[in-house]
Parts: structure tokens; sequence; C-alpha cells
């Protein structure tokens, strides 16, 4: 072994379990990243003002990657809401989708992903077939017609909101 690789080994030695000693405090020449304390880690978030109908997952055939997921949001509250995703049981994101026109494509149409979707207080959000939805990205599986999915909303603000979700055709 080197005299280098001999020295950066007793450096790591004794700077590492100073470091994590120290978690808290600079010490010269180095940055220590230390997990933030989020503002709403102690603080318990209130419901969304919302209601939820006719929601459902659309059954798809086996081996599908992404699904869709199709509901009406009524905000309750008397401000805007900004529904920006969530998650499932069956798939590793959801996202919102708005359904485009692909210009210069005779009446072809696309997706887009949102951040977020904006829900007017008083107002209903409809994500429907061949319009706007949410989107399941890299399904884990496949779920069937019949079946249930557990959906996580999540709103700026507010708990998330979880629903249970039937698997229908269209």
């Amino acid at each position: 072994m080197s005299r280098q690789s001999v020295f950066f080994a007793l450096t790591l030695l004794t700077v590492v379990p100073a470091a994590q000693a120290h978690q808290n405090h600079s010490m010269p020449g180095m940055t220590m990243l230390v997990p933030a304390q989020s503002a709403t880690s102690t603080k318990k978030l209130p419901a969304a003002p919302v209601k939820i109908s006719g929601a459902f997952v659309q059954a798809l055939p086996p081996g599908t990657a992404d699904g869709s997921v199709y509901l009406s949001i009524t905000n309750t509250g008397k401000a805007a809401l900004k529904l920006t995703g969530g998650t499932s049981n069956v798939s590793r994101a959801v996202t919102p989708m708005q359904q485009t026109k692909m210009e210069g494509m005779a009446g072809m149409t696309g997706m887009k992903d949102l951040p977020t979707m904006i829900i007017k207080a008083g107002q209903t959000l409809t994500l429907s077939p061949g319009g706007d939805h949410l989107m399941l990205y890299r399904m884990k599986r496949v779920p069937q017609a019949g079946e249930t999915v557990t959906l996580t909303l999540n709103f700026t603000g507010y708990a998330p909101l979880v629903i249970k979700v039937p698997v229908k055709r269209l």
C-alpha cells in the first residue's frame, strides 16, 4: 500500500467519526449534508376540502406499462387547490396528464405531464377517458377488472388523501 493510500485511510478514520459526532457543526474545509427539517414534519396538515366521485382505473391488457385513473374532484373549500399527483399500490408514480392536440397532425392527440392541476374554489375538475387524467406511470403490475387500487392524491398544503378506486373496463 502506498504512503498516499495509508494517509488517505487514516484521514478517513479520523474525519468521518468526527463528522458524525458533529453533524450540526461546521468543520473547516468540510461541507456537511444534514437532512433538512421540513416545516410540515412536526405539524399535522389539514384534510383537503374535496369531494371525490366517479373514480375508476381503466382495466388494461397484461404487459401494459402505464395506466389511467379517471375521477371528478370537487373543491369544497374557499381557495384554489393544487393537485400535484400521488402514489398507488400498482405503479411507481401518479402524474397529472393533459390531453393535447398535436399541431399539424389532422386531429391527432398527445399527452403532456403537468406539475399541477388547479381546482378553483367551488369548481369540479373532471378527468375522463379521451381527456385529462391521472397517469399510473410504470406499473408494477396491471390491475384487472373487479380489483381495487389504493390511490393517494397529493394536494399542496394538505395531508395526502387515500382513496380506494375500482378497476373497470371502458
